[in-house]
């Protein structure tokens, strides 16, 4: 499975999403994109940094924020701040 991860320089945040995501038990293609590098991609997600894209998603698609959405949400991007369990539930 291929992930897009929005992420920023010097993101202690990101740092933590990334660990989350090494823990998965299945193979993940992960690309990280630093939002300051567009200035769309900036104006989406630079507030709202880390954010995961599943890789059919289009940018800017609806956002689950694990803190205010359930676990099985059906869009197709997952905000911070999310778990380990709430991360597989995202991705299955």
């Amino acid at each position: 499975m291929k992930i897009t991860l929005y992420k920023g320089p010097q993101c202690e945040l990101c740092d933590h999403a990334i660990a989350i995501i090494k823990q998965l038990d299945e193979p993940i293609e992960l690309e990280k994109v630093n939002v300051r590098n567009s200035s769309e991609l900036y104006h989406l997600y630079g507030a709202r940094i880390p954010v995961i894209k599943k890789n059919n998603a289009s940018i800017g698609g609806s956002v689950s924020n694990a803190s205010n959405n359930p676990p099985h949400s059906s869009t197709n991007e997952l905000g911070w701040p999310f778990s380990l369990t709430q991360l597989k539930a995202f991705l299955a």
